[in-house]
């Protein structure tokens, strides 16, 4: 996680196929998310591959 100055912060998260459906990219996301709220970041933006884009969607991302 990298959170710059202005206001910026970047997530990259990849799990491979075998862990997959547990629930661990989910949770992993969530913690990133709580981080950059508590050091008051404005702009989350993910580094990921275009087949995640659907599953950051559910989760509250657009893409700009």
């Amino acid at each position: 996680m990298n959170n710059f100055s202005n206001s910026t912060g970047w997530l990259s998260l990849f799990t491979t196929a075998t862990y997959r459906g547990y629930g661990i990219g989910r949770e992993i996301l969530s913690a990133g998310k709580d981080f950059f709220r508590k050091y008051g970041t404005e702009y989350i933006g993910l580094d990921s591959v275009a087949e995640q884009r659907v599953t950051y969607e559910r989760r509250g991302f657009y893409r700009d």
